[in-house]
């Protein structure tokens, strides 16, 4: 018997859909997460497969060019292997999102046309995102705990990057907002980023189909299309309608590149196309590094950044303090700098964790690199948790880092231009 093998290599996941046809029901479903190996993954996944079946397949997704190299197949641009699969499941359907590992598309259907649009560029707003956060919360990706989406309890994460909404959800952690209200709050973000990014002008319209693993790991995601759809509808003045996450969400792709299959695209057996996985794709990427780049002749050099020195045993007395202290998302840091001479005396910092419990560990381990009791004039606090920070230490100075860094670096280097941190 002939099967039709969707094959959906993705940038952090593989699935596979084994099918008679484009609208028949599949026979059988995979899906895993490859880290970094979607040729190996695919291969064990393909020992799954009964070993006399004759398969033809083919495949889509961002890594599915080298694979079908490989194989001597054909690949699909995902987006149309999407809107195949619309076509064939569900007609009714006038708008699809699709959250893919580091990408997300947005369709919308209309009679004889479809408009799409792609943020390929940067991974904001899609799985990795939420994997990401998900894994600073000490969460297992793939046993996401409930959460309830109330629009009234939300807290601002930004979306607009990965990196920040990572910084946002740890540090909202940090001040006890409790794990399901930040689920709640990241899936918000997440969707009005992506209306942002995606939509630029267009009105995804109902009915809405919701695609890829984020719809289908994180509920609280379609609650929060729900909220802010509806929004958009009655702004627009466009109807309200369903919004679903379909039946074989995750495979979606994989069942629109089997209704692209054709009679005369190859065919294998399953054992085959394990081994021929399992040579990899062919090494394509040379890499030659570069020179260093080196100061013009006349550049000035930077002065040398100044080593903290200990207090002499031989001090009279010991100096009065200025203490800095940076609560950075992943690192706390402490310096100490002799209040009159400006001297960096010690320096101490701990992975980030809970900055109240940190900072007196901290502050042990300068009192102890100095040899000294820390008797202070003055504490300047900047970072991330500083709004938490500088108000129950009292703090004489909060600054933004941006700020702190342009200080810093012009008492160091009084001809910087740029600080890139």
């Amino acid at each position: 018997m002939l099967l039709r093998l969707g094959l959906d290599v993705g940038s952090t996941t593989v699935k596979t859909v084994v099918s008679l046809g484009a609208s028949a029901e599949p026979l059988q479903v995979s899906y895993r997460r490859h880290r970094g190996d979607p040729a190996g993954a695919l291969a064990a996944l393909c020992d799954e497969l009964p070993a006399d079946a004759t398969l033809t397949p083919v495949l889509t997704g961002s890594g599915a060019a080298p694979l079908a190299e490989l194989l001597g197949v054909r690949a699909v641009h995902e987006v149309t292997a999407l809107a195949a699969a619309l076509s064939a499941r569900h007609p009714e359907a006038r708008s699809a999102v699709e959250l893919g590992g580091q990408d997300a598309k947005l369709l919308v259907l209309e009679p004889g046309r479809t408009h799409m649009a792609m943020n390929d560029r940067c991974a904001a707003g899609t799985g990795v995102t939420i994997d990401r956060c998900l894994a600073r919360l000490g969460l297992d990706a793939d046993a996401v705990p409930e959460a309830v989406y109330r629009p009234n309890r939300l807290r601002p994460i930004s979306a607009k990057c990965g990196v920040f909404a990572e910084t946002d959800v740890v540090n909202l952690a940090r001040t006890g907002v409790s794990t399901p209200e930040l689920l709640a709050s990241l899936a918000d973000a997440i969707v009005l980023g992506n209306l942002a990014v995606l939509a630029r002008g267009l009105t995804p319209l109902a009915p809405v189909v919701l695609l890829g693993g984020p719809h289908v790991f994180l509920p609280v995601l379609t609650a929060a299309w729900r909220h802010r759809l509806a929004e958009v509808w009655r702004e627009r003045g466009q109807p309200e309608g369903p919004i679903v996450v379909p039946a074989h969400a995750l495979h979606f792709a994989a069942l629109g590149a089997i209704a692209l299959a054709t009679e005369d695209d190859a065919v294998f057996s399953a054992p085959e196309l394990a081994r021929t996985l399992r040579r990899g794709p062919p090494a394509s990427v040379h890499i030659r590094l570069a020179q260093p780049l080196s100061p013009a002749p006349n550049d000035s050099a930077p002065a040398p950044v100044p080593v903290p020195e200990p207090i002499s045993a031989a001090a009279s007395s010991p100096p009065t303090l200025a203490i800095g202290l940076d609560a950075g998302s992943t690192r706390t840091k402490l310096v100490a700098i002799d209040a009159s001479t400006g001297r960096l005396l010690a320096s101490a910092q701990c992975p980030a964790g809970d900055p109240l419990a940190d900072l007196p560990l901290l502050l042990d381990d300068l009192a102890r690199a100095l040899g000294a009791p820390l008797i202070t004039r003055a504490l300047g606090v900047t970072g991330y948790a500083s709004p938490l920070l500088a108000p129950l230490l009292d703090a004489e100075v909060r600054e933004i880092e941006t700020v702190a860094h342009a200080r810093a670096a012009r008492a160091v280097w009084p001809a910087c231009d740029v600080v890139c941190d």
